[in-house]
């Protein structure tokens, strides 16, 4: 019983995205980095069972997944089950950052199968991991070093040398593979491409505050708030708590 892995019952909304409130628009342009929703498809509609994405993955069902910027579903290409992240913000993954996902090939990094659009949304085809992600769960600190740890460090190296910031780690964004024996790390959506300075300058941005670094409140972003993403990761991954979860307002 000593490596069972345990979920957390004291979680509770802790992993979800918000939008930043304190940085604002006139950090560059105006408006710049807003999120802002499709009009063309809401969080109500729903894709039908039966539905083709991309023009080849027959949709399953819808997940029961709560996400701000986009909905997931189910779908199948023959007898291969993927994941179709279906945008319902106008401004989805950065052309960019898709360009250079595609360049990666790592076990550690969820892979994008394709690109394509829903209604005037954009839609990813994605991996389908059935174990589901960390959220909520604790592990021995053996479990950590020998494989988790290990997993990500060499995902966020492969993001890095590819000079992406993924901008938004946490254990809802890591995934465990079908063996249990590695984790991936998936969700694009807010990642930017960095250029020589390997610093990116944001103006508005979807965040999670308990895993963001002092100067991402201000709108700068590098690999190494990333890493800062990551020890705070590890830290609920162990302890099943955020270090700042149950500080006062």
């Amino acid at each position: 019983m000593a490596d069972r892995t345990q979920l957390n019952r004291d979680l509770n909304r802790s992993n979800a995205t918000v939008l930043n409130q304190d940085i604002a628009p006139n950090q560059g342009q105006s408006g710049g980095g807003a999120t802002v929703l499709n009009p063309k498809i809401s969080a109500s509609d729903t894709i039908g069972a039966g539905s083709l994405l991309c023009g080849k993955y027959r949709v399953v069902e819808k997940m029961p997944v709560v996400a701000g910027e986009a909905d997931l579903y189910v779908c199948r290409q023959g007898s291969q089950k993927y994941v179709a992240k279906v945008y319902r913000r106008t401004a989805s993954i950065k052309a960019e950052v898709i360009e250079r996902l595609r360049r990666i090939k790592s076990p550690y990094i969820a892979a994008i199968y394709e690109v394509g659009a829903y209604r005037g949304a954009t839609v990813e085809i994605l991996p389908y991991y059935s174990r589901g992600s960390l959220s909520g769960r604790t592990f021995h600190y053996e479990q950590l070093r020998s494989k988790i740890i290990p997993c990500l460090n060499e995902g966020l190296k492969a993001l890095h040398d590819a000079k992406i910031i993924h901008k938004d780690l946490k254990p809802s964004n890591i995934m465990l593979t079908d063996d249990q024996q590695s984790v991936a790390i998936i969700d694009f959506g807010i990642s930017s491409a960095a250029e020589a300075t390997e610093t990116v300058l944001v103006t508005q941005t979807g965040m999670t505050p308990e895993y963001s670094a002092p100067e991402t409140f201000k709108g700068l972003y590098s690999s190494h708030a990333d890493y800062y993403a990551l020890g705070i990761t590890l830290y609920e991954l162990f302890c099943g708590k955020t270090p700042y979860g149950n500080m006062p307002a």
